[in-house]
């Protein structure tokens, strides 16, 4: 059985299929042939070890448009049912920042903006599964133009910027340089520490220091 989804599932999936094939029950999501996510996917499947009948198809399509995967489903390939479409306008003001350094006091603000948790899982995921020098680049970019506009508003000087990368080195490392690794930075504590962080100047910072391996 086909679906349709209108507005798209999570913004990305116009398209859903059901089928029960060798004792599972598997689900297929689409996008539109122009929207590619994180690793260029276009496509993501999940299957269940239960057998689904026909009669029961109309409850998964109820639950999936309430934007929540079925118990018992797990991701099997292509892209995260959850995953959102990476902001194409970040892409560019990256690469221009990158390309065009004498631009990057003007293009820090924008990107500062754009600065917070689910774009670093976005970029840490895509990274992950595509670990090019382009990916890893614009992975760095991000990260070190996110931390540089939030620690300059709030007064630290290039001094204090080193200081604050050295301290934080030695608390992230250990943990996994990913959105699940991200989510275990920001609930730990700093105490003790002379720097005060605000969410984005540690989300920016997690991601440079995964970028350069040292997470």
């Amino acid at each position: 059985m086909k679906w349709k989804f209108r507005p798209p599932l999570h913004g990305v999936w116009h398209e859903g299929q059901v089928s029960t094939t060798h004792g599972f029950t598997t689900l297929h999501f689409f996008t539109k042939r122009s929207v590619n996510l994180p690793g260029g996917f276009t496509f993501s499947s999940y299957k269940s070890p239960a057998v689904y009948p026909p009669e029961r198809f109309d409850a998964l399509y109820e639950e999936l448009k309430r934007g929540k995967m079925p118990d018992g489903f797990r991701h099997e390939a292509g892209a995260r049912f959850e995953q959102h479409r990476v902001s194409s306008l970040r892409r560019k003001l990256i690469r221009l920042a990158h390309a065009q350094p004498e631009l990057r006091p003007y293009l820090l603000p924008l990107l500062a903006k754009q600065a917070n948790r689910q774009t670093a899982i976005e970029l840490l995921e895509e990274y992950q599964s595509n670990p090019t020098t382009t990916n890893k680049v614009e992975l760095s970019d991000w990260g070190i133009n996110t931390f540089r506009a939030e620690a300059r508003k709030a007064g630290y000087d290039r001094s204090a910027m080193l200081g604050i990368f050295k301290e934080e080195s030695t608390r992230v490392r250990g943990l996994p340089p990913n959105g699940d690794g991200l989510l275990q930075y920001l609930k730990m504590r700093r105490a003790g520490s002379k720097y005060r962080m605000n969410r984005k100047m540690r989300v920016g910072l997690f991601v440079q220091l995964a970028a350069k391996g040292v997470i």
